[in-house]
C-alpha cells in the first residue's frame, strides 16, 4: 500500500475521531446547559413566588390592620344599630339601590357624598394613596365598608352599586 493511501487513512481517521469528539461535546454541553437553564428557571420561579407570597401577606396584614381600625368599628357598628331599626331594611336597601344605580354615572348625590365623605372614607383614601405612592400604582382600585346587610357605610369613591 502506497504511502499516501496511509496518509489520507490516517487524516481520514484523525478527522472521524476529531468531529466523533466534538458531536459527543456539543451533546453534553447540550445536556448541561438545558439542566442548567431548567434549575435557573425553577430557582427563579420560587424566588417570584415567594416575593408574591411575601407581598400578599403584607397586604392581608394591611387588610387586617383595616379591620382593627377603631372608627371603622364604631362606624359599622352605628350603621348595624341603625338598620335595626328600619321595619323593612331590605326594602330600603332595594330602594337606595334603585336610586344610586338610576344616578347618572358623574353624579354624585347627597346620599353618596355623606358616604365618601366620612371620616372613615377619607382615612382609606388615605391608606390608598399611601400604597399607590409607595408602588407607583393603584393597588386596590377602591375600598368599601359595609355593615352585616351588605349597605354601604363609607367608600372611596362612587361606586357602581349602593
Amino acid at each position: 500500500m502506497k504511502i499516501i493511501y496511509k496518509l489520507i487513512g490516517g487524516f481520514l481517521a484523525v478527522s472521524l475521531l476529531i468531529c466523533l469528539t466534538g458531536y459527543l461535546a456539543v451533546n453534553a454541553s447540550k445536556k448541561i446547559m438545558q439542566s442548567v437553564f431548567t434549575d435557573n428557571v425553577s430557582n427563579m420561579a420560587l424566588r417570584i413566588m415567594d416575593e408574591i407570597d411575601r407581598d400578599m401577606n403584607y397586604k392581608i396584614e394591611t387588610i387586617q390592620d383595616y379591620i382593627t381600625d377603631p372608627d371603622l368599628h364604631e362606624t359599622v357598628t352605628r350603621s348595624n344599630q341603625d338598620f335595626e331599626k328600619l321595619d323593612d331594611i331590605q326594602a330600603y336597601i332595594n330602594n337606595k339601590d334603585r336610586e344610586w344605580v338610576s344616578a347618572a354615572k358623574d353624579e354624585v348625590t347627597p346620599f353618596m357624598r355623606d358616604l365618601i365623605d366620612s371620616n372613615l372614607s377619607g382615612e382609606l383614601r388615605g391608606k390608598l394613596d399611601f400604597y399607590r405612592k409607595k408602588y407607583g400604582y393603584r393597588v386596590f382600585g377602591e375600598v368599601f365598608v359595609t355593615n352585616k346587610y351588605g349597605a354601604n357605610v363609607a367608600q372611596t369613591n362612587k361606586t357602581s352599586d349602593y
